[in-house]
């Protein structure tokens, strides 16, 4: 957690130290990288850093919290709007659809993006470890939250899905993000263009999102009823 009140002036920073440790603990690890490290790529002092953290520590879990806690603001329009389907007694297997499309194309926007990867790193980490940090040694309650609302929206489209599978597929779907940020080098490569250019970013979100989609959809098909898998769904997978 933030241990001090960051004014405007003291901002940029305060963030220019999040940036540069969570660059530095995706690509050297956290036992690996040292404070005065992390302030000398952000170009800042020791004194500084320990103005706002306690620890090393505290600035891991700090950058990472940061990050869920923007995923979080990004998804929040959706979730609400789970929740008023939900409180209506709407949540049907149409609109549950169209929310699943909603949320997939919220979470394909949200790993793209050039300023998460280094923190989606180490997020991926922590879920990888054998010996996670202590802070770290559940899953955070955001990131259970993204679980959730995928699990409930699994169950709703597709009325006869079990808890368990419907679990199991949104910890795949959701891992599939995770992974997808994990390779903007060699998804450069393999596409044979500049992942930076912002047309490619644009095309290669349409193709994860359809891609995702399809999979999805062909998936939870497997636990409706003949009768129920023959309607067309609100949104067509696109």
């Amino acid at each position: 957690m933030q241990n001090k009140d960051v004014s405007a002036k003291d901002a940029s920073t305060y963030e220019r130290i999040l940036k540069a440790a969570a660059k530095l603990f995706a690509e050297k690890g956290y036992s690996g990288t040292t404070t005065r490290e992390i302030v000398k790529e952000a170009g800042s002092s020791l004194s500084s850093l320990q103005f706002y953290f306690q620890s090393k520590e505290s600035v891991y879990s700090e950058a990472i919290n940061r990050a869920l806690a923007r995923q979080h603001e990004m998804l929040k329009p959706i979730f609400d709007e789970i929740n008023a389907y939900e409180q209506a007694g709407l949540l049907n297997s149409a609109n549950a659809w169209n929310l699943i499309i909603d949320l997939v194309t919220k979470m394909t926007d949200w790993v793209m993006l050039k300023e998460e990867q280094d923190v989606i790193r180490l997020m991926n980490q922590e879920m990888t470890s054998a010996a996670p940090l202590p802070l770290f040694s559940t899953v955070p309650v955001p990131a259970m939250d993204v679980h959730g609302y995928f699990y409930k929206l699994f169950l709703s489209y597709a009325t006869n899905m079990d808890s368990f599978s419907a679990k199991l597929l949104s910890f795949f779907v959701v891992i599939s993000f995770f992974n997808l940020a994990l390779y903007p080098r060699v998804l450069g490569q393999i596409l044979e263009c500049d992942m930076d250019n912002p047309e490619n970013i644009l095309h290669a979100k349409i193709l994860t999102k359809s891609y995702i989609l399809t999979s999805i959809q062909a998936y939870l098909n497997n636990y409706r009823s003949d009768n129920n898998s023959q309607q067309e769904t609100s949104k067509p997978v696109s």
